[in-house]
């Protein structure tokens, strides 16, 4: 699958979400989990992360114990996936999945449903440990990859 945005085009089929893929991701590259880095790298051509995501990775990098290793770590992996801005496309998906889950009184994090958007905004399958984060939101293509 590919997208455009703003003259580039960009191919992904599924987007990581920040729980847990994106932490298994990032726990993956800063403590070496192989189950999961095996599955990242047979699947590498289909992944991208939220720009989301990357800053949710990017602070657990920072506030980790070995901080400059897990940064340069992280830093090596975003120049291998496709990362996927948050633009205004994505804002306005945002808000309707708000108010159609507040008209529902079916309420989620800010950050699922932001991700959640940026997915729904490349028309891409959001990749998460977590269904229920996601179940209410009309539209979004989910698929579950089990903690490695």
């Amino acid at each position: 699958m590919s997208w455009s945005r703003n003259g580039t085009t960009i191919s992904a089929e599924r987007l990581c979400s920040n729980d847990p893929i994106g932490y298994q991701c990032g726990n993956s590259l800063f403590n070496g989990n192989k189950a999961v880095l095996k599955r990242i790298q047979a699947e590498i051509d289909e992944i991208a992360l939220s720009t989301l995501v990357v800053a949710e990775l990017d602070y657990g990098a920072k506030a980790s114990q070995k901080a400059k290793e897990n940064l340069e770590k992280l830093h090596r992996f975003i120049d291998i996936v496709r990362v996927v801005p948050f633009d205004l496309e994505c804002a306005k998906i945002f808000g309707t999945i708000k108010s159609k889950l507040r008209k529902l009184g079916k309420p989620t994090g800010e950050m699922d449903a932001l991700i959640a958007a940026t997915a729904m905004s490349i028309k891409g399958v959001l990749v998460t440990g977590n269904r229920k984060h996601f179940e209410n939101i009309e539209g979004l293509k989910v698929e579950i990859w089990p903690a490695g």
